[in-house]
């Protein structure tokens, strides 16, 4: 049996933040990515927002690579309590709720602008 499996939560090491998720680090030789759709259920501006190079965090696993020794991993409903969030917000897509109707109003005024 593989010491990595579904669904089984490790300890991950934050190696790299990119805009679409964090590399990190395990035993053995493995590595993983934690998807920014993946650290919680709610919409994520900024990942840095969330997670640290160096920082140590339990992670579930959802799907292994023996092969390759890589994870991809879930922060979802997983026990983090001595976490805290560096910034939360809630906003979310009320952002794009208030500049729909700019570019709404914006796109109409091209068409009428092609006629």
């Amino acid at each position: 049996m593989n010491e990595y499996e579904n669904g089984k939560i490790v300890r991950v090491k934050v190696t790299a933040i990119e805009t679409y998720g964090a590399f990190v680090i395990l035993d053995h030789g493995y590595t993983g990515l934690i998807h920014i759709s993946e650290i919680n259920g709610r919409y994520i501006d900024d990942i840095n927002n969330y997670l640290r190079v160096g920082e140590e965090l339990n992670a579930r696993i959802i799907n292994v690579d023996n092969d390759n020794k890589q994870l991809k991993l879930t922060l979802k409903d997983v026990n983090n309590d001595n976490r805290k969030l560096l910034k939360d917000t809630n906003l979310g897509f009320l952002l794009l709720k208030d500049l729909l109707p700019k570019w709404i109003d914006d796109k109409i005024k091209d068409i009428q602008n092609c006629k």
